[in-house]
């Protein structure tokens, strides 16, 4: 884990980055941070609430794949923006099992929890190389009572979290294994990129392997990887070593069985920028 202090990183400097990262992780200097648009900060313009944002920072933090944000138990107290990477939220049961409950990328704000609460109900770890924009929880709240487009902001992206819960738990409960794993694979590729596969043959990176799938759907490694050749035997998708290849996206979007309002919360731009700064 590296922490990095200033107004701007060297790509020498972002240790732990793939060799595509650095140009989008100059995270120390919003200016250029290809995740202001997608996160919280959007909202803010680059008036007065935006500065007081800037400087309320900690220090850009870097980590590498696999190293924890923080993990269930831990005191709260810090907010995060994910600039680059992917993220992964779980909880742990005692006997070491593990459900996934999100995956994140660039643009997630998380880490925070209810008022009162001492502990972290869930863990989080960096599940590619990643950055990260830290915040007080404090410092985060006093913007947002003074901002409201902040707030508004702030309030839409944990009520867009919530709806994504929601659908989790349908895949968990009602959705056969086949479906659960083409729902999650079309999900990772639709907010990763900010929109449907649109033709056959499409890839998409999509940093997961068997076991992961098999910790979010709730099935077994074994019965993942009978899911993943079922759907390949049906000219659907294939996935392999972190690259989903869409046969087929019309019948995908179709045994996913998503509706155009997830559809629109998994896309980038569920709620356009001017709204939000209008707010």
């Amino acid at each position: 884990m590296i922490w990095v202090k200033g107004e701007s990183l060297g790509k020498g400097e972002l240790v732990g980055m793939t060799q595509t990262e650095p140009l989008l992780a100059h995270t120390s200097n919003c200016v250029y941070c290809a995740a202001r648009p997608l996160g919280v900060c959007g909202a803010l313009g680059d008036g007065e609430a935006f500065r007081e944002l800037r400087d309320s920072r900690r220090a850009v933090r870097i980590l590498d794949a696999g190293l924890p944000i923080y993990r269930q138990g831990d005191p709260s107290g810090d907010l995060f923006n994910l600039v680059t990477g992917w993220v992964v939220q779980y909880q742990d049961l005692e006997d070491g099992r593990r459900q996934i409950l999100r995956f994140l990328v660039p643009g997630a704000l998380f880490g925070y929890e209810p008022t009162g609460v001492k502990g972290m109900c869930h863990g989080a770890e960096a599940l590619t190389n990643a950055s990260l924009c830290v915040v007080p929880a404090a410092r985060m709240t006093e913007l947002r009572h003074r901002h409201p487009a902040f707030n508004e902001r702030f309030v839409w992206m944990l009520e867009r979290d919530s709806h994504l819960a929601f659908d989790h738990m349908m895949s968990l409960g009602q959705r056969d294994a086949r479906e659960r794993v083409a729902h999650l694979l079309l999900e990772l590729a639709v907010r990763s990129t900010g929109r449907l596969p649109a033709a056959r043959g499409e890839v998409f990176k999509i940093p997961l392997n068997q076991p992961l799938i098999a910790e979010a759907t709730g099935l077994t490694s074994i019965h993942v990887n009978r899911m993943l050749r079922k759907l390949r035997e049906d000219d659907i998708l294939d996935f392999h070593h972190g690259r989903l290849t869409v046969f087929d996206p019309e019948r995908l979007v179709e045994l996913a069985g998503v509706s155009e309002a997830m559809l629109a919360l998994w896309s980038r731009a569920s709620q356009p920028m001017d709204e939000a700064l209008s707010a």
